[in-house]
């Protein structure tokens, strides 16, 4: 049975004699997947890799596919035939091991839904339940006026405010009821948002190749965000935060998790939507905690209560409680220490999201609310536009002439930099390194024509301009007075995402004693830390762009990786430029909380 088309029939009637109904698993990745009856009843429990005739198994394949196992809700059975016999090995946990035996009593239980035959009768039922549950709430609202405090995320978000029509969609903290909210309420809202995730999934917006246009994906991201914030009738600060952190979710998980400033500008928005509510008036709840002297001028100004609370490692969570006034009082004390780098941490590991918002983010929201919002945003919008501009007036404080400036493949913000220290009446040499082949050409080249050919606004270009290959970057690196790198993403550690082959220049400048000086903007500023190393924020594409796939079976089993991005530590790196100064890796945590609110670190 050395033929592959035999051991796939011999393997397949093998579980067919078992009981099992065998279909192709292409689209799991693997040979069949086995279904305990009939696939419009229930889902397929099992997925059979078959190793081929060499008798080899690639790990990495098996690593995928085990690791996909428990999204797929499937067990990986891994088959290996010799003559007329099969070894069997069953990997994964969701069901219990695999037998050679009648189907144990667990499989085939995750039994599909069923298909609606009387959609008229069916519908008709749905209204009856849903006016009943209207009726219901109203009777709710109405023993329960106020907002109660819970460890349960759905109850805390869900605000009971009266609405103004019993059969309206409640705004949930949950993704599916956000969206059923968004379909309803604001259908135009929600064709927006559904066409940003779409372009997200295929990569249209994300792509390797459109690394120079990430400025303008982070200004349409604030664009959906102002349109969303600004059109949607919210109710309370609660709602409007569970609005845009499902937001910020589902642009992850669509593809966004490949341009970390997606995030990054989201979380953004978050900290403004939390400064805004703490900065206008007290709280009723508040006022139990002050003086009852105030007068009724300093009603409109921040108290220290409001300051505390805009603080959540301040804060300790307490369960919710039965009662009056006092109870509501003791569900959230101010704790008795600072907190620390360790209180901070474990504030990103609470599954509750909102367990940690004071009383007056459940209040209905004041007047000027979205005003003051919109304007938060319309500053964040500004300092993006105005980007290169902030970062191109520091170029004479960085580049003196002279100099011999080394820079790694191609980007806008250093050819920006460059140009404008050109434009400055300044002589010196940029040394331009090749980097990686993309789209046919080799980005370097790209850069270094742009420098040399491409006039300035004032007719200046970089003439003293070389290319050179990056095997020559370490004995080229004596000459070299500083190194410009740009970022995809700065860490929570002051550590740099750049692209791929950054890393080989920072440990050349790092052997000579070279400063590392990294270009960015500080919506580029991540609050992840590189747990995987090189792995972080990475990807890997397409090998093609480095060896054809003719030329790469002459090389036996090679195995040949094209990681898109590389990890530079925080001690290669000796300043970060930013629109909004310089800083040393050492600050940049002081700028997460300058920008971020530390309960939005979490991934989405």
């Amino acid at each position: 049975m050395e033929k592959e088309g035999d051991k796939s029939a011999f393997v397949r009637r093998h579980y067919e004699s078992l009981g099992y109904r065998v279909h192709s698993g292409l689209q799991f990745g693997c040979d069949f997947v086995l279904y305990a009856d009939s696939p419009e009843a229930v889902h397929s429990d099992f997925c059979v890799y078959i190793i081929g005739n060499d008798g080899f198994i690639d790990w990495r394949e098996i690593q995928t596919l085990t690791r996909s196992m428990p999204d797929f809700h499937k067990t990986l059975i891994v088959v290996q035939v010799k003559g007329e016999s099969i070894k069997e090995l069953a990997m994964g946990t969701e069901h219990a091991p695999f037998r050679n035996r009648p189907v144990p009593k667990a499989v085939g239980s995750q039994v599909k839904p069923k298909r609606r035959r009387n959609w008229k009768r069916n519908n008709r039922s749905d209204e009856v339940i849903n006016l009943v549950f209207a009726a219901l709430e109203q009777t709710l609202i109405d023993v329960l006026p106020s907002v109660t405090l819970s460890d349960n995320e759905s109850q805390l978000m869900s605000v009971p405010i009266p609405a103004t029509n019993s059969g309206d969609v409640s705004l949930d903290s949950s993704t599916f009821s956000v969206r059923e909210w968004l379909r309803e309420k604001h259908p135009k809202q929600h064709a927006m948002l559904s066409q940003f995730e779409m372009q997200l999934r295929i990569g249209r917006l994300t792509s390797a190749d459109q690394a120079d246009g990430r400025l303008a994906l982070t200004l349409r991201t604030v664009e959906i965000l102002k349109n969303i914030i600004g059109s949607t009738r919210w109710k309370s600060p609660a709602q409007l935060l569970a609005l845009v952190r499902v937001f910020g979710k589902e642009a992850d998980a669509a593809g966004g998790f490949r341009e970390p400033a997606i995030g990054n500008i989201i979380r953004r928005v978050l900290a403004a939507i939390r400064e805004e509510v703490l900065s206008g008036t007290i709280a009723p709840e508040e006022s139990n905690y002050l003086d009852t002297s105030k007068s009724s001028s300093s009603r409109g100004r921040s108290s220290l209560e409001s300051m505390l609370w805009s603080l959540p490692q301040h804060v300790k969570a307490v369960p919710a409680r039965t009662g009056g006034p006092k109870d509501h009082q003791r569900r959230n004390t101010r704790s008795e220490s600072l907190g620390s780098v360790g209180d901070i941490m474990e504030q990103q590991t609470i599954k509750d999201y909102n367990c940690n918002l004071p009383p007056i983010f459940f209040q209905p929201a004041r007047s000027d609310l979205k005003q003051s919002i919109m304007e938060a945003i319309q500053e964040i919008t500004s300092e993006l536009e105005d980007l290169h501009k902030t970062i191109n007036d520091q170029a004479k404080n960085h580049i003196h002439s002279g100099e011999v400036i080394l820079t790694y493949g191609k980007s806008d913000s250093v050819l920006e930099f460059l140009k404008t220290a050109a434009d400055k009446k300044l002589r010196f040499t940029v040394i331009v390194c090749e980097g990686a082949k993309r789209n046919g050409q080799y980005e370097g080249h790209e850069m270094a024509r742009l420098l040399a050919e491409v006039p300035t606004e004032d007719g200046n270009v970089v003439e003293d301009t070389c290319v050179i290959p990056d095997s020559a970057i370490f004995a080229m690196m004596a000459r070299v007075n500083k190194v410009l790198l740009p970022a995809h993403a700065v860490l929570a550690n002051g550590g740099l995402v750049s692209a791929s082959g950054s890393n080989l220049v920072a440990l050349a400048a790092a052997e000579n004693a070279v400063p590392v000086v990294c270009l960015t903007g500080i919506y580029k500023l991540t609050p992840i830390f590189p747990h995987e190393g090189q792995d972080t924020l990475n990807d890997l594409l397409n090998p093609n762009s480095i060896m054809d796939y003719a030329s790469s079976q002459q090389h036996g089993t090679v195995d040949f990786v094209n990681p898109l991005h590389d990890y530079v530590r925080p001690d290669h790196i000796k300043l970060f430029v930013t629109n909004v100064g310089s800083f040393q890796p050492s600050y940049i945590y002081r700028l997460l909380s300058e920008y971020y609110h530390q309960d939005d670190w979490a991934p989405f």
